[in-house]
């Protein structure tokens, strides 16, 4: 592929933004929030990789633990529609940065879930929009506005417009509302969007194709070349045939007026240009440029199979990260209604990363350098995601 910085190229775009290295946006804004969403619903390519990323992370769910307590919590992810739940839930994670959910808890029902709009919901925040922390070193409170009202959930009471709604002595009402983030500081309680790294690139890309689109749809137009000097009402009347065209098929023309095609610009260094932002966005979101678009040149297979590796690992790490949250502050509700002690867990999807572990222990024991041991088999089991001797037996 041809270097596309060979050649001087204007860049522009609509919108420019300060680095300040050292300082952190205390506050997501909602105008950010809005960009976000913009560009999940305009750029085609943010479209097609955070959809590819929620499908690949929510590629199926399921739960661990004893058999009937497993079917019971079954039955409750059919009825909740769990799997279109995760699916909503992580797309919020990967476009906003934090996602939320209501857990709604009751005596005598399974608990419910629902989405909360992450523009809508937030922790309280002090004046200088740092989020207010109690005793224990947890945030304060949750605040979540409605287009009526803005109820803010303390640890023991839910105000709704500064009137109590709600009281509790026992239990923690900000539990009810956890909320679930992937790349986050190590200090921040909210989490950084997947899209917030490629909001300018994708500024720049889109006005390059707009400028791109406005030149091919211009090109190919109807030049006239006038030889010598025409009266006025000629060159008049010339260019009222030729806006007109469309409507007639016979010209009567001098010799000395010649009709051409107008040049249609040379794209190819654009399309280099548009490449490497493309590139680059890929880059940002964690997806190699392959999975989403056909690739512009052929490289080796051994290539994209690192590529493939590496990505399976990044997905299992994002869902380990996730399940984490859910079984630490979803299941607590599951487990406490029905008395059971089931764990969630996506279903993986690494098989390239499990078949090259596969083949370097084949190869190890093609040579004779291990052999059969009980805790070594345990220990590959528990790689390749098989079922422990028994498990199957219980779930």
């Amino acid at each position: 592929m041809k270097n596309p910085f060979k050649k001087p190229v204007y860049w522009f775009a609509l919108q420019t933004s300060e680095l300040k290295i050292g300082e952190r946006e205390p506050q997501p804004s909602k105008a950010l929030y809005d960009s976000y969403e913009r560009i999940y619903r305009r750029d085609a390519i943010a479209f097609a990789a955070v959809n590819y990323l929620v499908h690949r992370i929510v590629n199926g769910i399921e739960f661990v633990g004893k058999k009937e307590e497993v079917e019971k919590v079954k039955e409750w992810a059919k009825e909740v529609n769990l799997q279109h739940i995760m699916e909503d839930l992580v797309r919020d994670v990967i476009v906003y940065g934090t996602g939320w959910i209501e857990v709604i808890p009751s005596r005598t029902k399974p608990p419910k879930l629902r989405i909360i709009d992450p523009k809508k919901c937030d922790f309280l925040r002090d004046l200088e929009s740092k989020v207010e922390i109690d005793e224990f070193g947890d945030p304060k409170a949750i605040v979540i506005e409605t287009t009526k009202k803005e109820y803010v959930i303390y640890k023991d009471r839910i105000e709704a417009s500064g009137e109590v709604i709600k009281t509790s002595k026992v239990e923690d009402l900000r539990k009810r509302y956890p909320n679930f983030t992937l790349y986050s500081f190590g200090d921040s309680y909210t989490g950084i969007s997947f899209l917030e790294p490629i909001l300018t690139s994708v500024i720049i890309r889109g006005n390059i194709e707009k400028m791109t689109g406005e030149l091919a749809y211009r090109a190919g137009g109807v030049v006239a070349y006038v030889e010598g000097t025409l009266p006025e009402e000629v060159k008049k009347k010339l260019l009222d045939d030729l806006q007109n065209m469309n409507k007639r098929n016979v010209f009567v023309m001098s010799k000395k007026i010649e009709l051409r095609s107008a040049p249609i610009p040379e794209f190819q260094e654009t399309s280099a240009l548009l490449s490497h932002l493309i590139n680059e966005q890929c880059a940002a979101m964690g997806i190699p440029y392959e999975f989403l678009l056909a690739p512009v040149y052929r490289g080796r297979q051994s290539d994209l199979t690192t590529k493939i590796i590496d990505f399976e690992g990044r997905i299992v790490a994002y869902q380990r990260r996730l399940e984490e949250q859910i079984n630490s502050k979803i299941m607590p509700f599951v487990n406490k209604y029905f008395k059971t002690n089931v764990k969630f867990r996506f279903v993986r999807t690494d098989y390239n990363i499990k078949l090259l572990f596969a083949r370097v222990l084949a190869g190890l024991a093609r040579r004779g350098l291990i052999t059969y041991d009980e805790k070594l088999e345990n220990y590959i089991r528990k790689e390749m995601g098989i079922p422990m001797k028994g498990e199957l037996d219980e779930s």
